[in-house]
């Protein structure tokens, strides 16, 4: 089952740091990202290999920052950054 957890706003350099801290020690490898603006809005998009599994990560202007994945793994790193 997927799942996907707002965990900050996506100006938040912190909430930045500790999920790339949290993502390093979970042995997440980046393996796509993408960045786009329409009108005043921005927007990035991550995507990384955690051993089988892929999650994703999106800074959305107004939005914030989310994570998606399988259920389990996106709860214990939405747990972990907050």
């Amino acid at each position: 089952m997927r799942k996907v957890v707002n965990i900050g706003k996506e100006h938040d350099e912190t909430v930045f740091r500790v999920l790339k801290e949290v993502l390093t020690i979970e042995g997440a490898e980046e393996v796509a990202y993408n960045y786009g603006v329409g009108g005043s809005q921005e927007i990035q998009v991550w995507e990384f290999r955690i051993g089988d599994e892929t999650l994703g990560a999106t800074a959305e202007t107004y939005v914030g920052l989310s994570i998606e994945g399988d259920a389990n793994t996106v709860t214990r790193i939405a747990d972990a950054v907050k």
